[in-house]
Formats: C-alpha cells, sequence, structure tokens
C-alpha cells in the first residue's frame, strides 16, 4: 500500500539527506592543516643552473586553490568536501560563514602573491575568476577565400605538424571523417 496522495510524511523525517561529516570548525581547522601542509610543501620545478649546466630543482610556494584542499581533504581523511563549498541550498547554510572566511583567504593569498610576483599572474587572474572579458566586433567586407599555403620550403616536422593542426581544425568543425 503506497502512501495517499497529499501526504506530508517527509516533515517527519530525521535528516535532510546527505550526512554530514564535518562541523564548521571542522571545515576550518582542515583548512588551517591544509594551509600549514601547503607552505611546508612547495612544487619543486626544474630550472637550467647557468652555473652548473644543468636543470635543478627549484622550491616553488604552492599557491591556495580549493580544489587542491578538495584532493588534499580526499586524500588524508578519506572524506569528500566540495558539496560544503558547492551547494546553494538552505542545507548547509550553517558553513557559510566558515566557507566565505576559506574563499577570502584564498583570494588573499593568490591576489597578493600575485601583485609581489610570487606567483604568475595570468595563472593567478583565472583562478580567481577575474580575466577580462573584451567584445571586439569588426565587420569584414572582403570576399574569404581559402588560403592555399605554399608547402615546399617545409621540412618534413614541419609538414607533419601544418598536417596535424590541419586535421583537428578539420575535426573541431565536424568536416571530418572519424577514424
Amino acid at each position: 500500500m503506497s502512501a495517499p496522495v497529499g501526504n506530508e510524511y517527509w516533515k517527519l523525517r530525521k535528516t535532510d539527506g546527505r550526512c554530514k561529516n564535518f562541523t564548521p570548525d571542522d571545515i576550518w581547522q582542515l583548512w588551517t592543516d591544509f594551509v600549514i601542509w601547503a607552505k611546508d610543501n612547495p612544487k619543486l620545478i626544474f630550472q637550467l643552473s647557468q652555473k652548473l649546466g644543468k636543470a635543478v630543482q627549484v622550491p616553488v610556494e604552492r599557491p591556495l586553490v580549493l580544489e587542491e584542499f578538495y584532493t588534499w581533504v580526499d586524500a588524508t581523511h578519506n572524506r569528500t568536501i566540495h558539496h560544503y563549498f558547492n551547494e546553494q541550498d538552505e542545507r548547509y547554510k550553517e558553513y557559510l560563514g566558515v566557507i566565505t572566511r576559506i574563499k577570502n583567504h584564498r583570494y588573499s593569498d593568490v591576489a597578493v602573491g600575485a601583485l609581489v610576483g610570487q606567483y604568475n599572474s595570468n595563472v593567478s587572474v583565472r583562478i580567481l575568476g577575474l580575466a577580462d572579458k573584451v567584445e571586439a566586433k569588426q565587420e569584414i567586407k572582403q570576399e574569404v577565400r581559402e588560403a592555399k599555403p605554399d608547402l615546399s620550403k617545409l621540412s618534413v616536422e614541419e609538414l607533419k605538424a601544418f598536417r596535424e593542426i590541419s586535421r583537428k581544425m578539420r575535426s573541431d568543425d565536424g568536416s571530418a571523417d572519424s577514424h
């Protein structure tokens, strides 16, 4: 026998969905642990040393990126955390304060790091979602003809690269045969 139409049995539930593994204080503690880990474990890049004449490893500080935080929590605590940051409904409203504080801390770290030259400013702008969007309109009243490049002066490697690019452009347009 099914429940009667128009019932409100759902209001008697004890939970509102997914089990919350962390409190707001737990999430803040995870964030501070992650920040300490990130600053104590720099990324290693290879740079050519003119003095030694070979590539050497150079430590570079990690910017605080939320996706890396999610991965770190998953790896260290075997729990996912991204839904606390991405939920737009009422279930996680008690987490709004700590999530905002974490996002502000991350924003400050990445923005200041870019301003002082610690991080690549182009990458930082993208991480922070600050990319300038410029709309440009230009009317071209010229007949468009397909250009036939002179391939006779290209090396074998350049010809291979040209053919690969041409093939990819055709497949992006949907005009190439699929193999």
